[in-house]
């Protein structure tokens, strides 16, 4: 699905001192969109707007848990537009597992991200490092040193090993019919492929969750990720796997 500009967004701000439930609430600015007085026109349109308000509550218990929907403690995270002028609705919400927010801190960075494939994600990052994740990775600030990325010459690469053997074979809808695409992580001096079994790449436990393919054939998987010691690592799996859902987006327009 490819969706126009106005339905995504890319929004940065700081984390300021929280209530006793945790919950906060900060401005937050655009990063991929510059000031303009004409946003229509401009292309400055952004979901939520230029710089909308961010509102951080406790939502209690999923009361939609099954198999794939974790049954867990949640905080809404709340974007509502300033103004219309600049925003294509007027609030935007998404669910994560509540120690997410009790592992952040204040003067934490707070990263969140709306794509054309509808993914939503968020990433934390304290003194330009990366503390956790979740979301459409590939897509989110991720800090010093930490780089992701998907790997496509590596399909080309097994392809060719069937070509040698049978080239009838491996042109008749090989491409698509297999090899799962994994992400490429590098922490530091040290690079892996992630699947969905959960892995450590330097000090930095990741995992897929979904693996689905988005337009033109583009990998756009939903996963977590979680430096050891500082995140939440059971946290941002869960989260990932809110994310993942269909109806993990509520807007009011």
């Amino acid at each position: 699905m490819v969706m126009h500009t106005k339905g995504t967004y890319a929004y940065s701000g700081v984390v300021p001192a929280k209530a006793a439930d945790g919950g906060f609430a900060c401005d937050m600015t655009s990063r991929d969109v510059a000031a303009s007085p004409l946003p229509v026109l401009t292309g400055a349109v952004r979901l939520a707007g230029r710089s909308p308000r961010l509102t951080v509550r406790d939502a209690g218990l999923n009361p939609d848990a099954s198999d794939d929907r974790p049954h867990v403690l949640r905080h809404a995270f709340t974007l509502r537009a300033r103004t219309l002028d600049g925003a294509s609705v007027r609030s935007a919400t998404f669910y994560v597992e509540s120690t997410v927010v009790e592992r952040m801190e204040p003067g934490d960075v707070l990263h969140l991200a709306r794509l054309n494939d509808t993914s939503v994600g968020f990433s934390v990052l304290r003194a330009g490092q990366l503390v956790m994740a979740a979301g459409p990775l590939a897509a989110l600030p991720l800090g010093e040193g930490v780089q992701v990325r998907w790997p496509h010459e590596l399909r080309e690469e097994i392809l060719e090993v069937f070509r040698r053997r049978d080239p009838i074979y491996a042109a008749d809808g090989l491409t698509h019919a297999i090899f799962p695409m994994p992400l490429e992580v590098r922490v530091g001096d040290e690079t892996g492929l992630v699947g969905r079994l959960k892995r450590i790449v330097g000090d930095v436990e990741v995992a897929l969750t979904d693996r689905a393919t988005g337009a033109f054939g583009i990998p756009t998987g939903v996963g977590s990720m979680c430096r050891m010691g500082v995140g939440s690592r059971l946290g941002v799996t869960l989260t990932a796997q809110l994310l993942s859902q269909d109806d993990a987006f509520e807007m009011e327009r």
